[in-house]
C-alpha cells in the first residue's frame, strides 16, 4: 500500500526519477548488474498509459569510470523485460518513451542536445535490430 501510495504522490507531483543502473550495481547498490530495480519499479504498468506511470530516464553515469554507455544500459533493460514476460513491442515502446522522457527533462544545454539525440537514434535502431 506504500508503494502505491508513493508511486501516486510520485506521478502526481510529475517527479522523474534519474536511473544509473549500472553505477549503481558496480558501487554494491544492486547485487546483480544484469537485474534491474527500475525495470521492477517502473515496469509494473508496462502496458499503461505512459501519463499513468512514474517518468524515468535512464542514464550513464560517468560512462568513463564505470565503463559503460547508454546503449548497453538499454540493451542490458530490454533483455531482462524480455525474460521477465514483456513482449519486445512493449519493450521497445516503452524504452523509446524512458528516452524522450530522458530528452525532455535533460540539464544539457540545446547546442549539445543535437548529438546526443543522434546518439539516441542510433540506441533505438539498435534496440530495434536485436
Amino acid at each position: 500500500q506504500i508503494q502505491a501510495y508513493l508511486r501516486k504522490k510520485i506521478i502526481q507531483k510529475g517527479i522523474i526519477i534519474e536511473s544509473n543502473p549500472i553505477s549503481n550495481a558496480r558501487i554494491g547498490l544492486i547485487e546483480d548488474e544484469t537485474k534491474f530495480l527500475i525495470s521492477e519499479i517502473y515496469a509494473k504498468g508496462l502496458n499503461e498509459d505512459h501519463n499513468k506511470r512514474v517518468q524515468v530516464s535512464l542514464n550513464s553515469d560517468d560512462p568513463a569510470v564505470f565503463n559503460t554507455n547508454l546503449i548497453y544500459q538499454y540493451a542490458i533493460l530490454e533483455k531482462q523485460l524480455i525474460e521477465n514476460g514483456y513482449s519486445k513491442t512493449d519493450v521497445d515502446e516503452w524504452l523509446d518513451n524512458m528516452r524522450k522522457i530522458g530528452i525532455k527533462t535533460t540539464f544539457i544545454p540545446d547546442n549539445q542536445l543535437i548529438d546526443i539525440v543522434e546518439e539516441l537514434r542510433s540506441i533505438k535502431k539498435v534496440l530495434k535490430n536485436s
